[in-house]
């Protein structure tokens, strides 16, 4: 059934779900492009700061759990900072690594910058030679990438599926889904992200201007 908003839509077919999709990421992509890469940096800063807060929080009742933190590409908010301050506080943290020919997103440990190389997609990924592979059910959060979000979670990726099959895989496994925060900023917060029965959403959205 298409959603829209979270709620299934009588009279939506999955080619309009699929165009209104296609248009609001070439949108969102533009809009982010746009943003000058000094302004990037500062409210990546911010975002990160916020983020690392609200992980502190959630963690503190999850010794031992890993977060999981996208690393970013060409124009996305720049998780970098937040990645280090995760290490400084001692807590795990892990990379994924897309794989193309199934779909999937491996997960690996990542305790310094020289464990990454660029993937498939040109993405830094960890470097297998060099990381730990990590078990799922040992990701307490995932931060998550994406083009847009909404505030009732609803959230536009890429187009791959890759996090919404991670996702999907927690529950077909019967392992407790981990915390999901949405990572961008501000001006890619929608009114609606058009959903369907197969999209995931996240938990929590963290911005800029703190965290929806």
């Amino acid at each position: 059934m298409v959603q829209w908003n979270g709620q299934p839509v009588a009279g939506m077919g999955q080619m309009d779900i699929v165009t209104d999709k296609k248009r609001l990421r070439a949108r969102m992509t533009a809009l982010r492009d746009a943003i000058r890469a000094e302004e990037r940096e500062a409210r990546s800063r911010l975002i990160c700061r916020h983020a690392f807060t609200l992980l502190q929080e959630r963690m503190q009742n999850m010794p031992g759990k890993t977060v999981l933190v996208y690393v970013p590409y060409r124009s996305e908010a720049d998780t970098r900072l937040l990645i280090r301050d995760l290490w400084q506080a001692g807590m795990p943290v892990s990379a994924p690594k897309a794989l193309v020919k199934t779909g999937e997103l491996a997960l690996y440990r990542i305790e310094h910058e020289g464990q990454l190389k660029p993937g498939a997609y040109g993405i830094p990924e960890p470097d297998p030679q060099f990381c730990d592979p990590v078990d799922p059910a040992s990701v307490g959060a995932v931060i998550v990438p994406g083009l847009a979000f909404d505030r009732d979670g609803g959230r536009l990726g890429y187009g791959a599926g890759y996090y919404d099959r991670l996702f999907r895989g927690y529950e077909a496994g019967g392992l407790a889904m981990p915390f999901r925060l949405g990572f961008a900023f501000a001006a890619q917060v929608v009114d609606r992200v058009p959903t369907d029965e197969g999209d995931v959403p996240v938990d929590r959205v963290v911005t800029e201007d703190g965290a929806l």
